[in-house]
C-alpha cells in the first residue's frame, strides 16, 4: 500500500509541476484552493462526493507540501507524533487537548 500511496502522490506531484502550482509563490492561491476544496467536502451529501472531496483535498494538500519540499507521508507523520501522546478529551466531537 506504501508503494502505491508514494507511486500516486508522485503522479500528483509532476502533474502540478507541468501545471506549474509546485512554487512556493503559488502558496497564497493553493490555500484558496484548499478552501474551496473543503468548502465542497462540508457539502457533500452522498459517499461520492465525500470521497471526492477528501481526495481533492488530498491533491491541493499534496501540491502544497511539494512546494516546500516535503510529501503528505512527511506531514502525516510530524502531525501523528505531535498528536499521539496528547491528553484532552472530546467535545461536541471535536477533541480539545489540555493546556
Amino acid at each position: 500500500m506504501n508503494n502505491l500511496f508514494e507511486h500516486l502522490e508522485n503522479r500528483v506531484v509532476d502533474c502540478g509541476y507541468q501545471r506549474r502550482l509546485v512554487n512556493a509563490g503559488n502558496f497564497p492561491a493553493q490555500i484558496e484552493k484548499l478552501r474551496e476544496e473543503v468548502q465542497e467536502l462540508e457539502d457533500a451529501t452522498h459517499i461520492d462526493q465525500i470521497k471526492d472531496g477528501i481526495g481533492d483535498c488530498m491533491v491541493v494538500l499534496t501540491i502544497i507540501a511539494a512546494m516546500f519540499d516535503l510529501t503528505l507521508l512527511d506531514c502525516y507523520f510530524f502531525a501523528y507524533n505531535q498528536i499521539k501522546n496528547r491528553k484532552g478529551k472530546t467535545v461536541n466531537g471535536v477533541f480539545i487537548k489540555e493546556t
